[in-house]
């Protein structure tokens, strides 16, 4: 495993998760809904503002993601299940860096997680 590589993309994608995180910070402009002429504007108003605050969650839950797998370097532990211990594949790491899981155990938890 090349963990600079890793290393590299985890970083990048944190630089990135950061820039978007700050363009879609909820903007305080309350008030302004149901002060305009058409009930329709504020309709999309509140939509706009909803979904902007939807992706805004989303994006903090990958940088808390991607923060977790960089620590993960730092214990020494990157590219290990945190279930079994043993290394995750490099094919997986490749399409999820932040994985958790070795293939096994993501589907055993999966498992776990739709039966409760």
């Amino acid at each position: 495993m090349n963990k600079q590589h890793f290393y590299k993309r985890l970083s990048d994608e944190k630089a990135r998760l950061l820039r978007d995180i700050e363009a879609t910070r909820p903007v305080i402009d309350e008030g302004r809904v149901g002060y305009s002429t058409h009930q329709a504007d504020d309709a999309t108003d509140v939509f706009e503002q909803s979904k902007n605050d939807q992706v805004h969650e989303q994006l903090e839950w990958l940088l808390a993601e991607v923060e977790h797998a960089l620590a993960k370097f730092g214990a020494g532990n990157y590219g290990a299940c945190e279930e079994c211990g043993k290394p995750i594949g490099d094919s997986r790491l490749e399409a999820l860096p932040t994985a958790r899981y070795c293939m096994e155990d993501q589907v055993k938890t999966e498992k776990r997680v739709n039966h409760t």
